[in-house]
C-alpha cells in the first residue's frame, strides 16, 4: 500500500504494480510503502524499486532548458543594491552635511564612491554610477567647506 504526504493512500498493489507507478512517477521518493506483514518504509528505500525511485529522482524536468538570468527590473537601477560602495557612499555624503561630521564622513563617502566606480566599470549591471559620483562630488565638497570653516574659525580665535 502507498501512503502519500497528504495522507491519501493506494493500493494494496503487488510489487510489478508498484515498479509501474514508480516509472510513471507516481508515487514520490518522500512517499511510504507499507508492506504486507505492517513494516513501513520510504518509497527511495524500498528494495523493489529503489532503482527505479532513482533514475525518477535524478531525472531532469521535462521541456527544462538553459537558465536565464531574469533582467534588472527598475529597482536596481534606481537603487543600486548590487553595488553596496556606491548606495552607502551616497547615504554617507549626504550625512556628511551635518556640521563638523563631514570632516569625518566626507572623506568616506569619496573612498566609498570611487570603490563604487571601480564596480560599476568592472561590472556594469551593477548599476550606480549616478550613487558614486554624487557621493565623490558631495563628499568633496562638504568636506573642503567645513575644513575651511575650521581653518577660518582657528584664525580669527587668535
Amino acid at each position: 500500500m502507498v501512503e502519500l504526504v497528504d495522507g491519501q493512500t493506494f493500493g494494496p498493489a503487488d510489487e510489478a504494480t508498484l515498479r509501474a507507478w514508480a516509472q510513471e512517477g507516481r508515487i514520490p521518493p518522500i512517499a511510504n510503502i507499507r508492506a504486507g506483514d505492517g513494516t513501513v518504509c520510504r518509497a527511495i528505500d524500498f528494495e523493489p524499486i529503489r532503482e527505479v525511485m532513482g533514475r525518477v529522482a535524478t531525472a531532469p524536468p521535462m521541456g527544462a532548458g538553459p537558465l536565464q538570468q531574469a533582467p534588472d527590473g527598475a529597482t536596481s537601477v534606481i537603487i543600486p543594491y548590487k553595488n553596496v560602495p556606491a548606495l552607502v557612499g551616497y547615504y554617507v555624503s549626504v550625512a556628511s552635511l551635518i556640521p563638523i561630521a563631514a570632516l569625518l564622513l566626507g572623506p568616506a563617502a569619496v573612498i566609498l564612491g570611487v570603490i563604487g566606480l571601480k564596480k560599476v566599470k568592472a561590472e556594469p549591471r551593477v548599476h550606480g554610477t549616478a550613487h558614486a559620483w554624487v557621493a565623490i562630488c558631495l563628499g568633496s565638497i562638504t568636506f573642503l567647506g567645513h575644513f575651511a570653516l575650521v581653518v577660518l574659525v582657528a584664525a580669527n580665535a587668535r
